[in-house]
Parts: structure tokens; C-alpha cells; sequence
């Protein structure tokens, strides 16, 4: 059997050692008794950054002075720029000065607690008053919490709530009077009005439907669109409550048009047009279709018969729409190509019954913002902004800028573009810029009782005393120094727990040394005391002893539904998985197979054809086996250019000795499990509701209580119901992957490939 390099291995535990945990470090302390330091996270999918903080030893008063943009949203009815990143919520004032953490909000400074993986969606209201997110009571369900900023009071608007990273919990009407949010497939109503009033009915009485946030969109004037089916229902935000009131007799909203389609929310997705008569409609990710919204499609129709059609990659998904009210439609793919992110934009002019959508020449572009008046797009890229008129697409300018994550205009001439190093206003078409905030340091110290903080281009100082922010013409800080006449501060490691260290204050006058904030987090799993023996040629474990190391098995069968969202999530998160593939899952989607290939993970054979082989009207001998082996390596070797590991397990984990000794002789050794995720399972069998069907958010759960430090899980890529027709799952696991990693992360967790997890436990 082929083994990776021990100094590979260790290399590799090397670089994971630190995925997801939070360390401090480069203290500066002034003579009084102020102190710098910074926190370096990770985060899935993009760089490490760090985070500057302000420490008065004295009051044991935490400040935060650099604000990393993991997620902004400019609230355009208050001028105010929110930050959101894992160590809290910060706002500016209308002005664009510097943020402020959001009071009484969970944060690092209040609570000494930092997020890891990725971070629950927030939700904010239009008008900027509400917050709405999600609080964990469970791995995978959490109540949903509506905080008010003007009452700073926080009130519990559902529980048992499905937890989603990469979908929000709840839709805001653009008016801020209504939200819509989700639990167990149906849909909800609240409205602020009734909340506000202590009129809200009841749960039970403000369902609107089933469905889930993918089958509902508001629209421009507060109308919300429904799809159910095949039907596409408007409702007018009055009549939500008449409308559940009577909801079990009365069909919800007014049908005002029809799709050729029956909706499924798990894998389709639509978007309404500006002036409500059209929908843009992906079927499966990637057929693309523009309806128009008719009543009556009984008789012949006036609009045209070729409508416009886009058929995407099996490896693309749509990320961005923008339907501006000239008909003009511009959509952002992404995907997944040679382990890399690629992008794609796709244009038409409805107005002129354009039949298809042309593609456009722009690359690298990973993000776009569409200006207040529809005038002028903002294209992101890795080295800044390109503006193009949206009518006409010439170029009109281009913005340098390092490292931008996200662009987002506030008026037709201005816009703000949110970076790795820092958070700017652009004023056009001059492009003079006005530093709303750091996103990070580069250095730092104190300079004439001041705060100095340098970062790639920017340098600024901040007094505490006033807390007034200003720019800064020479950057000459102060010695850095750990002792003042009162205090010697030091970092201290931590045993265990996603803090590498803290920052331990001694007293110099008064005796005795304390943290200067208490990490808050869920302890790790503790490490079994005995091992548990390892079969390493029927291999279904690791180590019990030698590490919180699992190792997560995706086998692909025949149906590819799903492997762009694994694949995408274990990039985010630079995790290195085992794939078997099947022959038929190879000859079916060869392009598939070499994707799985190039993004850099380890891949098995699952067998050159799919069969139970302990049926008995098989004769299943070892030289069938040697030679499906051999097929499956063959068949991999032509659609990638590469070889197959010597890792194996044969359909349906089925084992008998006379098939091991087979695939033995050939130097294959078989990987069974020690946790079956039951992501297979489908609802419904002839004898009624499998007795073993769970719930994605259940899975997740079930999966957290049976994994140990060394377990193999394993998961099915595709659509169960593909291979038993006529039954299906209400949703999937592959869609609460990144929640799975995260809590296995938050517990301690390094996922590494079925071959590592074998050298580790030799």
C-alpha cells in the first residue's frame, strides 16, 4: 500500500494545528498602564486577519480599534456602515466615522467570547433598529431572537429553529414592518406593528405555508412573492394576517402566475422582476429561465415563445442577480474549477426580446453592486473596482484598491469598498477617499500618549482620552515594553479550548497575577483514557488516543447533485477529504470526478458497478473482484490523469473474508465506519416513514453524539431518491456540511484524510 511521508504527515498536522483557534500576541504597554494587543483569527474561505484591541488596566476597560469586514451591509435609510465579523457588531454614525460595537450585543469585549467557522447569518432590519439572529440551544437548532437598538431589549420570537450558516433565518419587507422567517418546512409571518402593539397572534396562527426562505422574495413595494408548486402567489404585507387567519381554507395571496415547473427549495431558486411581471427561474442550479408572470396559460400566450434559457455548468451556481427597472439583467456565477474559485457574468436586455444571455469577457470579478440611481455597476476585483455604465457596459474608470472584499454604494457617486487592510468612502468620478476605518494593523504602538496605528497605506492615532480618531502625518511609536510601574503583562498558553492563550496581568504593587478577560467557549472533548484496537485492513477507526482526528468519506455513486456545495465547503474550510468513486459515478460524470481530483483531495474506489455482492445471484469470485478493481483504477486514470489510492470499500460497506483477501492481494485496504450519517435515508419506503429518516438538522446532531476522536463518517453525494424513485428527503445533509465542521471544530476536531487518520494511528 502506498503510505504518505511521515514528514508530510507531520507537516500537515503542522499547518491544522491552529485552523479555527483564536491567539494574542505583540503586547504593547504604556508607563500608564494602557495596553495594545491583537487577536489573529481564522476565518472559512478567506485570509487570517487580526484584530487591534485597547486595554485600560486600571478600569479593565476593552476597546476595539481595527474592524475586519467579514460582512457589511450600509443601511441606506440612517447613512450607517455595519461591520459584522467574529468578534461582534459594530456601527458607524451617519458621518462613516469609525464603528462602535453595538451596546448590549454579544461581543468579545463583553463577553470574551470569539466565533469559530462560520458565523451565524445576522439580519437587519431596513430601518436599522432590529437585529434578528439566531442563538444556539442545540449543534444544530437555536431560538430566534429579535433585538430591538432603540429599547435594547431582547424578545424570543420562535424556538426549535433550524441553525443554517448559508442561508439566512428570515427575510425583512423592504418597508421594515414585516419579517418572514422559516421552521420545520413552513413559513411565518411577524409583524413589528403587532409586536409592538402586544397584538401578535400566536404561531400557530401566523403560518403563512410550506416552504422554506428559498420560496419566498419580497418585492420592491412590500408585496412578498410565494412559490408553492407550480403556482406563484403575491400578497400584500395588509393582508398577511386575514390571509394566515384563514389560511385552511383560504389559499394564501392571489396566484398571479404559473411556472412549467413544480418548485423544489432544496436546489431551485427564482428572483422577481423589478416591476413584478417576470421571474428569473434556476431549476437545479443551472437550467436558467425567464417567465413571464400569467394567470391564464390555458389558451395561446402574446408573449414570445422562445423564451431567454441559460444553461450553467454542473460547477456554477448563481451568486448575485441584478434586475434593474430597464429590464437589463446581469447575473454573477461561481464555481469550483481545478480546486479553484471561478466567476462568470451573464448579461441581457430584456427590453429588446433578447432570447439569450450573452457572456462577458470581464474575469476575475468575484462580486457587484448596482448604483442607487441604475446608472453605473461597481465590479469587484482582487487588485479593486471596476465601474462600467449598466446600460451600456463601458468602462468608465477603475479603482486601485488592496485586497477588497466587498463594494456597496451609498449614492450615485459614491461607494464603499470594505478590505483586507481597510474600509474606505470613494468619492467619483475624482476617487478622493476618505478612510472610514482599519481593517487590521499592520503596526502599531503608542506615540505622545496617543494610539498610532499603521496600516498598508493608512496611518491614524486615536486618543483615549477623548476617543477621537485623526489622521497621522509620521509614524514613530513609542519602544514597545510589557512593564509600567504597576503592572508586567504576559501571554500564557492554554491547555485546551479554541484561546491558543490569553493575556495574564501581574501586579507589581499589590501581589498577584489574573487573565485580563476570561475566555468564554465550550470546553473540548476530553480524550478517551484507553485506545480501542485498529484493524488496518479492515480499517473503520483510528486512534481513539492520539488526537481529536476524524476523517470525513464522501461516496459518489451515480447522482453529482450536491458535490458543488461539498466541495465548496471543504474549500472554504482548506480541508483535504477521502471521495470513493463508483465506475458509474465516473462514466456518468467524468468532469465531475477530475474536479474532485484537482481540488486536492484523497480518492478511493467504491468499485467499478454497483450491486449487493453477498446476492446470491451473483457469483462474486476473487478474480471479479481483482478485475473490477482494476477497471474502476483504469476508468479513473482516463477521466484524470491520475491514480486511484489504494483505498477501498465495496457497495453498501457489505464485508465477507473471501472479498477482503481479494482486494488484500491487489494491495488495497478496505475503510469501513464507525458513523453512518444516515444521510441516505428517505422518507418514505412502501411500508410508510422509514423508521431511520431524520431530519438534515438531526443528522447534524445525531452525528455529534456518536463521533470519538478517530471516527470515520461517512456521506452519500447525491440525491438519495435518484436510485429509489419514487420517494425523496425533505432536505440534505450536504446543505448543514459547514454547520457539521464548525461544531466539530468548536469541539476540538481536526478533519484529515482516511490515509492520515491511518498514520496516526500506527
Amino acid at each position: 500500500m502506498k503510505k504518505p511521508l511521515v514528514l508530510g504527515v507531520l507537516l500537515w498536522i503542522g499547518g491544522w494545528y491552529l485552523w479555527g483557534e483564536v491567539s494574542f500576541s505583540t503586547l504593547h504597554l504604556s508607563k500608564n498602564n494602557l495596553l495594545l494587543f491583537q487577536a489573529t483569527a481564522e476565518q472559512p474561505g478567506q485570509e487570517t486577519y487580526s484584530t487591534l484591541f485597547f486595554g485600560d488596566l486600571g478600569s479593565g476597560a476593552l476597546e476595539q480599534l481595527t474592524f475586519y469586514p467579514e460582512f457589511i451591509q450600509y443601511l441606506a435609510q440612517t447613512g450607517e456602515l455595519q461591520i459584522q465579523n467574529r468578534f461582534g457588531v459594530f456601527r458607524t454614525n451617519p458621518a462613516l466615522e469609525p464603528p462602535i460595537p453595538v451596546k448590549k450585543f454579544p461581543s468579545f469585549i463583553a463577553q470574551g467570547k470569539v466565533s469559530i467557522g462560520k458565523l451565524l447569518p445576522l439580519q437587519t432590519s431596513p430601518d436599522g433598529r432590529y437585529l434578528l439572529y439566531l442563538e444556539p440551544t442545540s449543534p444544530a437548532y437555536g431560538k430566534l431572537l429579535l433585538f430591538d437598538l432603540q429599547s435594547e431589549k431582547l424578545e424570543t420570537v420562535s424556538s426549535k429553529q433550524e441553525i443554517s450558516l448559508s442561508t439566512p433565518p428570515v427575510r425583512w419587507s423592504p418597508d421594515s414592518k414585516y419579517f418572514i422567517y422559516g421552521k420545520g418546512g413552513r413559513l411565518y409571518y411577524f409583524s413589528i406593528d403587532q409586536f409592538q402593539r402586544d397584538t401578535l397572534p400566536t404561531e400557530s396562527i401566523r403560518l403563512l405555508g410550506t416552504g422554506t426562505m428559498e420560496s419566498i422574495q419580497w418585492g420592491n413595494h412590500a408585496d412578498l412573492y410565494f412559490i408553492e408548486g407550480s403556482l406563484v402567489y403575491r400578497i400584500l404585507n395588509a393582508e398577511l394576517y386575514a390571509r394566515s387567519l384563514y389560511q385552511p381554507i383560504l389559499r394564501i395571496g392571489r396566484i398571479v402566475g404559473k411556472i412549467p415547473f413544480s418548485f423544489d427549495p432544496n436546489f431551485d431558486r427564482y428572483w422577481v422582476s423589478p416591476q413584478g411581471d417576470k421571474v428569473i427561474l434556476g431549476v437545479g442550479g443551472r437550467n436558467i429561465f425567464v417567465y413571464h408572470l400569467k394567470l391564464d396559460d390555458f389558451q395561446s400566450s402574446p408573449f414570445p415563445l422562445h423564451l431567454p434559457y441559460l444553461l450553467l455548468p454542473r460547477n456554477a451556481q448563481i451568486k448575485t442577480v441584478l434586475w434593474s427597472k430597464e429590464d437589463i439583467v446581469t447575473l454573477l456565477t461561481q464555481g469550483m474549477a481545478e480546486g479553484k474559485r471561478v466567476h462568470t457574468i451573464y448579461r441581457i436586455d430584456l427590453k429588446t426580446e433578447a432570447t439569450s444571455f450573452a457572456r462577458m469577457e470581464d474575469t476575475g470579478v468575484f462580486g457587484m453592486s448596482l448604483s442607487p440611481d441604475e446608472g453605473r455597476i461597481a465590479l469587484l476585483t482582487p487588485s479593486g473596482i471596476r465601474i462600467r455604465n449598466y446600460a451600456t457596459w463601458k468602462e468608465e474608470g477603475v479603482l486601485p484598491f488592496e485586497s477588497p472584499i466587498h463594494v456597496h454604494w451609498t449614492q450615485p457617486q459614491a461607494l464603499i469598498v470594505a478590505g483586507h487592510w481597510e474600509t474606505t468612502l470613494v468619492q467619483l468620478p475624482q476617487g478622493t477617499k476618505k478612510v472610514i476605518c482599519l481593517s487590521q494593523p499592520e503596526e502599531y504602538g503608542f506615540q505622545e500618549g496617543k494610539v498610532v496605528l499603521r496600516g498598508r497605506e493608512t496611518k491614524i492615532s486615536y486618543d483615549p482620552s477623548s476617543r477621537k480618531w485623526a489622521p497621522l502625518e509620521t509614524f514613530k511609536p513609542d519602544p514597545p515594553s510589557i512593564q509600567s510601574p504597576e503592572y508586567r503583562v504576559f501571554l500564557e498558553a492554554l491547555p485546551s479550548g479554541p484561546f491558543k492563550n490569553v493575556v495574564m496581568i501581574r501586579s507589581l504593587k499589590k501581589p498577584g497575577t489574573y487573565p485580563l478577560f476570561q475566555p468564554l467557549s465550550e470546553p473540548y472533548d476530553p480524550i478517551p483514557e484507553k485506545d480501542e484496537p485498529v484493524d488496518f485492513y479492515n480499517f473503520t477507526h483510528g486512534s481513539r488516543i492520539r488526537g481529536r482526528n476524524v476523517s470525513l468519506v464522501f461516496n459518489a455513486v451515480d447522482s453529482v447533485e450536491g458535490l458543488q456545495e461539498i466541495l465548496r465547503t471543504l474549500a472554504e474550510y482548506n480541508i483535504k477529504s477521502t471521495f470513493f468513486v463508483n465506475g458509474e459515478f465516473i462514466r456518468r460524470n467524468p468532469g465531475a470526478v477530475k474536479e474532485i481530483s484537482y481540488s486536492g483531495h484523497e480518492v478511493g474506489s467504491l468499485f467499478y458497478t454497483y450491486f449487493n455482492m453477498t446476492d446470491p445471484q451473483y457469483k462474486v469470485t476473487p478474480e471479479f473482484i481483482k478485475q473490477g478493481l482494476a477497471r474502476n483504477e483504469d476508468e479513473y486514470f482516463q477521466a484524470t490523469g491520475k491514480e486511484l489510492s489504494l483505498l477501498w470499500h465495496t457497495p453498501y460497506y457489505i464485508l465477507r473474508d473471501d472479498i477482503l483477501q481479494a482486494a488484500r492481494e491487489m494491495n488495497y485496504t478496505f475503510v469501513g465506519r464507525d458513523v453512518d450519517s444516515l444521510d441516505w435515508v428517505v422518507k418514505l419506503t412502501e411500508a410508510g416513514v422509514h423508521p431511520l429518516y431524520l431530519p438534515a438538522a438531526d443528522l447534524v446532531e445525531r452525528i455529534l453524539k456518536l463521533k470519538k476522536p478517530g471516527s470515520i463518517i461517512s456521506f452519500q453525494v447525491g440525491k438519495p431518491e435518484d436510485s429509489q424513485k419514487g420517494s425523496f428527503r425533505e432536505d440534505y445533509l450536504f446543505q448543514r456540511l459547514d454547520l457539521l465542521i464548525t461544531r466539530l471544530l468548536e469541539k476540538g476536531y481536526r478533519i484529515v484524510p482516511v490515509s492520515v487518520l491511518m498514520d496516526l494511528s500506527r
